[in-house]
């Protein structure tokens, strides 16, 4: 049962990626609406409990871009992070969210007319950022904060 499954999932995949590769896999558009989502640890809290802590972090984002120059795209973006803390013996719940209104550039590595289904790219640029922090330990407390900030990174558009 295991080898069909693993056969049938084989299968579909290098179907998807076969005609991803042969339809997709164009010149990129001049302009456009993106999804993205990924793993990002990058909110510290401050960890008042003794013992294990469950912790889970996610990323999502919905970005529209617009190309300035062959490799060269302007890009405007509203995402979302959050994340949330179980605390181990002590009890007691935190969580923090962030949605950053971004405002920049990517430049796409690869020429525009190489057929790949992957584009690796680098991006960067400003932003405002909105965030909330609430704890649930022997009450509730709430932070919110709104600051100017910046970004940078790499990633592969598929």
């Amino acid at each position: 049962m295991k080898i069909l499954k693993f056969t049938i999932i084989s299968t579909l995949i290098a179907l998807f990626l076969f005609f991803a590769e042969n339809n997709f896999a164009q010149i990129s558009r001049s302009t456009g609406i993106g999804v993205r989502g990924g793993y990002w640890d990058g909110i510290s809290v401050d960890d008042p409990y003794h013992g294990g802590v469950i912790s889970s972090t996610g990323v999502g984002e919905l970005y529209f871009f617009s190309r300035l120059k062959n490799n060269w795209f302007l890009e405007a973006s509203l995402g979302g992070v959050a994340k949330a803390e179980i605390g181990g013996s002590a009890g007691g719940v935190r969580s923090s969210t962030m949605s950053p209104l971004l405002f920049g550039a990517r430049y796409d590595l690869l020429s525009a007319e190489y057929n790949s289904i992957l584009q690796p790219y680098l991006s960067f640029g400003a932003g405002v950022f909105f965030s909330n922090r609430s704890t649930v330990y022997i009450g509730v407390t709430n932070e919110n904060r709104t600051e100017p900030g910046i970004f940078g990174g790499s990633g592969v558009n598929i």
